[in-house]
């Protein structure tokens, strides 16, 4: 008897996923860049209602959420729910860096344990009316869309609020999570094109340049360059050419904010044939010369493996606690 004469049925496996009710307000608390010169563990923390996460940039970070373990790598984005216990189970190597966010949901969030299969129609519905708000992440999973999240984490930790009770912060972390959101949630009817678009995507990172053409991308990847655009389209909602200039424009945000690099060297590095060519689209695309981006970004919380932040909850949380029962008690 041959293999083929068994029926070999394999399981899928499941994911704990986490839901947030978008529809009432998130609010962002605390959060910062951590990098370390030397190797470094985690201290052992207790989360008092609030959510955090961490995405990693460089390095590994190896965790022990609840008694189970985790290594986060680079563009991994893992979300710590509240009242559990995290400790780093070992040491990371130097150079490892992350981003940290915490915030706190207005209505208590859910946890869930299923197969990507069965938690497909609650994903599919989500957005389709004003009733149908609450999106849902897995709790680790790698970004697709790192430098966008990148640059939008950075954004909200270098913001400032204009006034006690107008923080930005807040919208801003709720759109963090719809950009996550956007980034996981699959369909069916567009699995096969997300897995083709996603080998092509690898594919230009590994070719990126400023000579790079839409019909070379196509001719490489076997695709006629108009049915590429309109899959891109339809999987991105941007065209293959508007795709290269938003990794163009993505990649220069990531090193204006993350480097001292001259503007002519981030034009550069960031695949432009020419430093004029750069400040036009630049300016086009953000609305702000690269000069001013870098400004307006500039200030952020940083930790480094001898400081760990222990920050008040703000004022203006305290004083909004008494609308977020779910969350117990967060002082």
């Amino acid at each position: 008897m041959t293999l083929s004469d068994y029926e070999i049925i394999k399981e899928e496996a499941t994911v704990k996923y986490v839901s947030f009710n978008l529809g009432k307000s998130i609010f962002y608390y605390k959060g910062g860049e951590f990098r370390t010169d030397q190797p470094w563990q985690h201290q052992a923390v207790y989360h008092h209602g609030d959510y955090e996460l961490i995405f990693c940039l460089q390095g590994q970070i190896f965790l022990t959420l609840n008694q189970q373990q985790l290594v986060l790598k680079p563009h991994d984005l893992l979300i710590v729910p509240p009242y559990c216990k995290m400790v780093g189970n070992a040491k990371s190597p130097v150079g490892t860096a992350f981003y940290w966010l915490h915030f706190l949901p207005q209505e208590r969030a859910q946890i869930t344990e299923q197969t990507p299969a069965s938690i497909a129609p609650m994903i599919n519905a989500v957005g389709q009316s004003k009733h149908q708000q609450t999106i849902f992440l897995p709790l680790k999973f790698a970004v697709a869309n790192f430098e966008e999240v990148t640059v939008l984490i950075h954004q909200i930790l270098a913001s400032t609020p204009p006034r006690p009770y107008l923080d930005d912060r807040n919208l801003l972390t709720a759109a963090l999570l719809i950009k996550l959101f956007a980034g996981t949630a699959t369909t069916e009817s567009t699995r096969a094109d997300q897995r083709r678009v996603a080998t092509v995507q690898e594919w230009i990172r590994a070719h990126m340049s400023s000579q790079l053409t839409v019909e070379e991308i196509a001719d490489h990847n076997n695709f006629n360059p108009d049915y590429l655009t309109r899959m891109f389209k339809r999987v991105l909602g941007v065209t293959t050419r508007q795709y290269l200039n938003r990794i163009k424009i993505e990649t220069a945000s990531s090193l204006l904010i993350r480097t001292g690099m001259p503007i002519k060297e981030v034009a550069a590095n960031s695949f432009f044939s020419d430093t004029r060519t750069f400040l036009r689209r630049f300016k086009a695309m953000t609305g702000l010369t690269p000069t001013e981006y870098r400004q307006s970004n500039r200030e952020i919380h940083h930790n480094n493996p001898h400081i760990d932040p222990q920050i008040p909850l703000p004022k203006q949380i305290e004083d909004l606690i008494d609308y977020i029962p779910e969350n117990g008690n967060l002082k």
